[in-house]
């Protein structure tokens, strides 16, 4: 009888277990119908984003490469276009040629004032001197001078300094690649640092000297003691 008993309570027992396992594995399946719905809803936005992102992105990439070369006026003759213009068979006006002129549009200038040589760009405007025009930008530190192609005229700069006074030479600039160069002479006084000499003045090589003094003792213990002072005298000591 005991025996029975035992055999029923263990039959109970593995259903329950059965039952509890039956009902994860629905909730199990549950979860995949959602991941799989959600899987679904994902493929369906990436997929609506991708094809956003191709109509989005496809844009005209197609451009006009044609160099314009007319003017856009329309005209019956040359003398209706504007400047380095002219009229072509389509009644429009177009850009002369580079190097042309044909109504005298650009006079030229004086070459070294790098205005209008007398020719159109073929852009529509006048040229100016190149840069081989030699011309002169009136700046004396400056060597070279040749025209800019825009109207300027510009050289090589020179710096030209001067070394320390008084006796440094004094550099001025001339227009050329040097420097004018001038010693200060015997005009500029100085100080060469000796107290044995005066009337310092420059030597015209970027020195300093003066007129030198001797200033000696007088034979001791009582004679006087005399020492330099920069100046024609000698300073006198004597001996108490």
């Amino acid at each position: 009888m005991f025996i029975l008993r035992t055999s029923i309570v263990v039959c109970l027992l593995i259903a329950l277990v059965v039952v509890g396992c039956s009902g994860d594995s629905g909730g199990g399946g549950s979860s995949d119908s959602d991941s799989d719905s959600d899987s679904d809803s994902d493929s369906d936005s990436d997929s609506d984003s991708d094809s956003d992102t191709d109509t989005d992105t496809d844009t005209d990439t197609d451009t006009d490469t044609d160099t314009d070369t007319g003017t856009g006026v329309e005209c019956e003759a040359d003398t209706e276009c504007p400047p380095c213009g002219e009229c072509d068979t389509d009644n429009t006006c177009q850009f002369v040629a580079s190097g042309d002129d044909p109504k005298g549009d650009c006079d030229p200038d004086v070459p070294e004032t790098c205005g209008l040589n007398g020719d159109c760009d073929g852009f529509g405007a006048c040229e100016h001197y190149s840069s081989t025009t030699v011309c002169d930008d009136t700046d004396l530190c400056t060597h070279n001078d040749n025209c800019d192609g825009m109207g300027g005229c510009s050289g090589d700069v020179i710096v030209c300094a001067d070394d320390p006074p008084p006796c440094g030479v004094q550099r001025t600039c001339n227009g050329s690649d040097t420097c004018t160069e001038i010693w200060p002479g015997s005009t500029t006084s100085c100080d060469d640092t000796d107290l044995c000499t005066h009337n310092d003045n420059c030597d015209g090589m970027g020195g300093c000297s003066g007129d030198a003094v001797v200033c000696a003792d007088d034979p001791p213990p009582c004679g006087v003691q005399r020492t330099c002072n920069g100046s024609d005298t000698c300073t006198e000591i004597w001996p108490g």
